[in-house]
């Protein structure tokens, strides 16, 4: 797409709702720009405000949904971002982020699945080698 994409929130009756879903819009719509800040809580971290919407952040509430909130619940939503090198971003995947792609595309979701061939799957051994260090 010409110009990009970017990640945009959709308005109700032109403002944001108390919980927005994101959608990756064209470059469109200025009212639904991000303002990137330091975190207040987490040294190198950044939050994301809206714009046009003070007090209006992009959240992460796990395990697959990117929101806009003008309110955080502790524990459930995660507001600071860390921006990372991509080469160093393994050490930051979790076990499940490994192994769940690596099951679904042996057909686990179908049937069991031979722990042999998840050990041989060269994700699985980049993961523990770069993770882990094993």
């Amino acid at each position: 797409v010409r110009g990009g994409l970017h990640v945009s929130f959709k308005l109700q009756d032109k403002e944001p709702g108390p919980v927005s879903d994101t959608v990756l819009t064209l470059l469109e719509e200025p009212q639904t720009f991000f303002v990137v800040v330091a975190s207040p809580a987490y040294q190198g971290a950044f939050r994301f405000e809206a714009a046009f919407y003070p007090g209006h952040y992009l959240v992460f509430e796990p395990p697959t949904h990117w929101r806009l909130v003008s309110s955080i619940e502790e524990g459930k939503t995660i507001l600071d971002f860390m921006l990372v090198d991509y080469g160093t971003m393994f050490k930051y995947v979790t076990l499940e982020e490994a192994l769940v792609p690596v099951v679904q595309k042996l057909g686990g979701d179908r049937a069991f699945v031979d722990i042999e061939a998840i050990r041989r799957d060269p994700g699985v051994a980049r993961y523990f080698q770069t993770t882990l260090n094993k």
